[in-house]
């Protein structure tokens, strides 16, 4: 049970940060006209402050300590955004819409998120760790 309820709160806090990582990427691309690395990074930078919030409080309720878990956290994030940037080049190269490959580019980013974040960044500390 403990599993199907994180990972529903995580798909809710998923969609919400895709939607505001979409909408800063999309934005700076017409409104900047800012190229897809940079728009993408600056789209997920954003994402990423929401996401560690809302999942260490809500969606894992973690209580350990942040000086632990924000490390971890963003090594999590390092890895999925290396896999996505990889793939949103990849399908751009192979003649995808640019805008198609974005979103493409959010599923890998999504599950290693998720694996990483419960078992590696929230994952339950020891009651010695406990803040």
């Amino acid at each position: 049970m403990a599993v199907r309820s994180t990972l529903f709160k995580f798909a809710v806090v998923g969609v919400l940060n895709t939607l505001l990582t979409l909408a800063v990427i999309f934005a700076l691309k017409l409104a900047f006209h800012m190229a897809d690395a940079p728009a993408n990074l600056l789209g997920y930078a954003v994402g990423l402050i929401n996401g560690y919030s809302l999942n260490r409080r809500w969606t894992f309720a973690h209580r350990g300590r942040m000086t632990q878990s924000l490390p971890a956290f963003l090594l999590v994030q390092a890895v999925a955004y290396g896999v996505n940037l990889l793939v949103v080049l990849a399908a751009i190269a192979a003649g995808l819409n640019d805008y198609a490959a974005h979103v493409v580019g959010v599923l890998p980013y999504a599950l290693i998120s998720y694996l990483g974040s419960r078992h590696f960044a929230f994952a339950s500390p020891s009651s010695g760790d406990r803040a």
